[in-house]
């Protein structure tokens, strides 16, 4: 496991990569606006799930007035919506709805880097290997297209955090699986 490599070099390495990550886009937890143009339609739908769908028994839901009557999970699946719905059930005492959905938008992008850290490191037993991973992980480069790469630009200014948040599900799946 990532823990007995080098005395817990590589965990310290991997949380302390994260916890930058968090800290990066920190304007989006502390009070900050998340931009984009399909920001306004998850967080419809987190909210919808959350306050309706759910206390209905109804996932998936329909809601007539929201996107002309179109099923909410037409384009993008459930899992968002569910993250934010769970979250927000925890963090309701502390946050209020849209901060929690700006919170899961902050760790969507973070968690990928202990995501695929362990999946690295379940491959090739390299604790080296699984902080660079986690390094490339939330790496942000000027060449980076905010349209065609689920990195930071991408899940901020276009709002496509659901890929990322695929990503993040996904690869710790896959990590799990071959340990």
């Amino acid at each position: 496991m990532l823990l007995k490599s080098r005395g817990n070099f590589a965990l310290l390495a991997v949380a302390l990569v994260t916890l930058v990550a968090l800290l990066a886009v920190r304007t989006v937890i502390v009070g900050g606006e998340v931009a984009g143009w399909d920001h306004s339609f998850h967080l419809t739908n987190a909210y919808l799930t959350y306050f309706f769908f759910l206390p209905e028994g109804s996932p998936l839901g329909y809601d007539p007035w929201h996107m002309f009557g179109w099923p909410p999970t037409l384009y993008y699946n459930l899992g968002t919506s569910l993250f934010v719905s769970l979250a927000y059930g925890l963090a309701s005492p502390f946050l209020d709805f849209k901060s929690t959905y700006s919170l899961c938008v902050a760790l969507s992008y973070a968690l990928l880097a202990p995501a695929l850290a362990a999946l690295v490191h379940s491959m090739t037993g390299s604790g080296l290997a699984a902080v660079f991973a986690a390094l490339a992980a939330v790496a942000v480069f000027d060449q980076e297209n905010a349209w065609t790469d689920v990195g930071w630009r991408q899940v901020y200014y276009v709002g496509m955090w659901p890929q990322r948040w695929g990503l993040v599900t996904g690869v710790a799946s896959a990590a799990l699986f071959s340990y």
